[in-house]
């Protein structure tokens, strides 16, 4: 089904819910002998309150908690200082190795600056081409997936903006590809200008280059 319809399936879930539990409840007191105390099923009723109640501070806070601001760019990351229009400097990158296999994860942080307080969502994208134009990664998002939304950026700190996208499993092998960004207002699809140092820069603007090949 995913090969035709891929997206987040989860949805299909809650309404199939109850009728699991009922299942699930069913089968435990099965195992119970007659007259006996359900005591496995009120241990897994028991379990699973237990459960509901921490998964919120357990798992989904910290899921959805933004990435901590930075005062500057930390060791090991790559300075860039390319600006977007008059809203942010994408002040550098940080990525753990730039050769990567097909169908492989990219993981790296952007480091972002606003310029001025900013009152509209602006969107990031990352794209990645290979061997003859070939599009082998598209990453669109919210910056942090939407955990750093820009209308939200203070104004002197680093955001920090987290990505993880995989390349194709079609990508060309080998081949020293090249990985862009935008900024944009996703609304109208305006990309903001690049530029550096107050020079323009032929849009989209090269983040970095990335090497694609078997094995990685």
């Amino acid at each position: 089904f995913m090969q035709f319809a891929p997206a987040g399936q989860g949805r299909y879930l809650p309404p199939a819910a109850p009728s699991l539990a009922l299942a699930i409840m069913a089968a435990l007191t099965s195992f119970q002998r007659p007259g006996a105390r359900p005591w496995l099923a009120w241990a897994t009723v028991a379990a699973l309150f237990a459960l509901s109640v921490a998964t919120p501070w357990w798992l989904i806070r910290p899921a959805y908690a933004p990435a901590p601001l930075v005062a500057a760019l930390p060791e090991g990351a790559t300075a860039l200082a390319i600006q977007f229009g008059d809203a942010a400097v994408l002040e550098g990158y940080r990525i753990a190795t730039t050769a990567r296999a097909p169908s492989t994860p990219v993981e790296l942080t952007l480091y972002w600056r606003a310029l001025r307080p900013l009152d509209e969502r602006l969107s990031v994208a990352l794209k990645g081409y290979g061997r003859d134009g070939q599009l082998i990664a598209v990453d669109d998002s919210y910056p942090d997936a939407g955990r750093w939304p820009t209308d939200a950026w203070p104004t002197g700190a680093l955001v920090a903006d987290r990505h993880k996208f995989w390349l194709s499993g079609e990508s060309l092998t080998p081949t020293r590809g090249r990985v862009i960004v935008e900024l944009y207002r996703r609304p109208t699809l305006e990309t903001l200008p690049p530029s550096v140092g107050g020079e323009a820069l032929p849009p989209p603007a090269t983040l970095l280059e990335l090497v694609v090949r078997q094995g990685g």
